[in-house]
């Protein structure tokens, strides 16, 4: 009952204010523009670009992949960004089992330059993070 309360206020919400729904979509637009011309050292984008919720992963299979995220999650909170590394034992519960990644979330109240600092503060967390651990190719 909670979650149809609360989804049923958000359609409401959307409703009366479609400006609403429009910044949410140039925000996100400007976020996934961003990152597209930000190099994150051995991330890659995984999430649909529609999508307010970005997910990134290693480029490729680590033995490292929670640990880097973990890092980068921990050095983005020193910088001032909140974001959600999740992790394989996160997922124990599910039939499938989910890789680690990266996930932060874009909403109507941020600005570009709160984008802006995301993406650098991920972007120097990556490149300190992922130059502890042998990633590149032997």
């Amino acid at each position: 009952p909670f979650t149809a309360s609360a989804a049923i206020t958000a359609l409401q919400h959307m409703e009366s204010s479609p400006k609403c729904v429009e910044q949410l979509q140039t925000n996100v637009a400007y976020m996934y523009e961003q990152l597209a011309k930000t190099e994150l050292p051995h991330l890659v984008v995984t999430s649909d670009e529609r999508s307010p919720i970005v997910v990134l992963q290693l480029e490729r299979e680590s033995v490292y992949e929670a640990d880097i995220t973990s890092g980068i999650m921990q050095e983005c909170l020193q910088r001032g960004v909140a974001i959600v590394a999740t992790a394989q034992d996160a997922s124990h519960h599910l039939r499938t089992e989910l890789a680690p990644a990266i996930r932060t979330t874009i909403s109507t109240l941020h600005t570009q330059e709160d984008i802006d600092k995301a993406i650098s503060a991920l972007a120097e967390s990556a490149k300190i993070v992922t130059a502890r651990y042998p990633l590149d190719k032997a």
